[in-house]
């Protein structure tokens, strides 16, 4: 049964249809669970913008979302929002990379693309509610507002990555799958007929396409430079093709070696165009600030210190951390045992227990 307690069967429903098997087979779902009034929603966000640079990884959304439509009996729309996500995601991801921070699009895209602008066309169009097929809980918290939990399996839950969406939207999302395990997704597209039953997911980042990074930097005229890689000493160890091939806590790729032991990218020097590598006791740290603070829990975030469960990296184990707020919507963040690989321009995603409370950009 889909996790969709609490919607009236004829509430107006808009789905994100991105033309993969979850968003595919959340509306086939909601569809035999009743509810009347399902529509699909696209946004056609790079779709080859080749003068761009930009080879999208998926192309064939226009012919899979269409048939899928088609399939399941929907009224379907495609926004083409090219030059929005260009401005609002794609730019900022290839300025931070030459600037040495390590950048994750898409926890920005779902808080200003997928949970922003997607939510306001959903609006236009008269819907109650816009769901996903994002592997998370949606509830309410102990202020009868909206709240995020984690995924029933911890390979599948993808809340790290809806920190950053706005608290005012949370009142009108869902995430019908969150019972459900991808193999199970899979068999019940099988089962609805859905073509895209064992499509492959994506893994990377949706824009990087064919292509890699430095093909995109090129295309949109920025100077890639080469450098050094050298020791917490200075030592030049060997040289690289460009810092916007390495991220902090790097050790596959690095391309130097330390005397039997793997060495691990410990900071990148934008400025002088270097990357700084060590071993990974080096990378050890417990305590940092973070910026640009979204408070997802009930009540302000004013309080003196609060105890959660934090993490740096979607994939990362939840680990116990205190949270201090401090002025201009900073926090310093400290954890309790050691982390590895905290890096500028990523998420410490904070939970208490299994409801997110939010985060904010190291």
């Amino acid at each position: 049964m889909i996790d969709f307690e609490g919607v009236d069967k004829n509430a107006r429903i808009v789905v994100a249809l991105s033309g993969g098997v979850d968003s595919s087979t959340t509306i086939g779902l909601l569809k035999e669970a009743g509810y009347k009034n399902v529509i699909g929603m696209t946004l056609l966000l790079h779709e080859n913008n080749l003068e761009k640079g930009i080879i999208s990884k998926d192309q064939n959304v226009r012919q899979d979302c269409t048939k899928v439509a088609e399939t399941l009996g929907i009224e379907h729309h495609f926004i083409d929002i090219k030059d929005l996500f260009m401005q609002e995601i794609i730019n900022p991801f290839l300025n931070g990379y030459m600037e040495g921070i390590t950048v994750n699009p898409c926890i920005k895209c779902n808080r200003v693309i997928k949970f922003g602008k997607l939510l306001d066309e959903a609006k236009k169009l008269g819907a109650d509610i816009l769901t996903t097929g994002h592997y998370i809980k949606w509830g309410l918290g102990e202020d009868g507002l909206g709240a995020i939990y984690r995924g029933k399996s911890s390979i599948r839950d993808q809340s790290y990555f809806l920190s950053q969406v706005k608290k005012e939207a949370l009142q009108h999302i869902r995430f019908p799958l969150y019972s459900y395990t991808k193999d199970e997704v899979r068999a019940e597209a099988a089962r609805l007929g859905i073509h895209v039953a064992q499509k492959k997911s994506s893994a990377d980042i949706c824009f990087a396409g064919i292509g890699s990074y430095s093909d995109i930097l090129e295309t949109q005229g920025k100077n890639i430079i080469h450098g050094d890689i050298v020791d917490l000493k200075g030592n030049v160890l060997g040289k690289h093709e460009g810092i916007h091939n390495f991220t902090i806590g790097q050790r596959k790729g690095v391309g130097v070696g330390g005397n039997g032991k793997p060495l691990y990218v410990m900071k990148i020097d934008a400025e002088n165009h270097k990357v700084i590598v060590g071993n990974k006791e080096d990378l050890i740290v417990r305590e940092f600030t973070i910026e640009d603070v979204n408070w997802l829990g009930s009540g302000e975030f004013n309080f003196d210190k609060k105890t959660v469960l934090a993490k740096v990296r979607g994939s990362q184990p939840l680990k116990e951390a205190d949270v201090y707020p401090l002025e201009n919507n900073k926090a310093r963040v400290v954890f309790k045992e050691d982390i590895f690989g905290v890096a500028r321009g990523q998420i410490c995603a904070f939970y208490d227990e299994e409801r997110l409370l939010g985060g904010g950009y190291i």
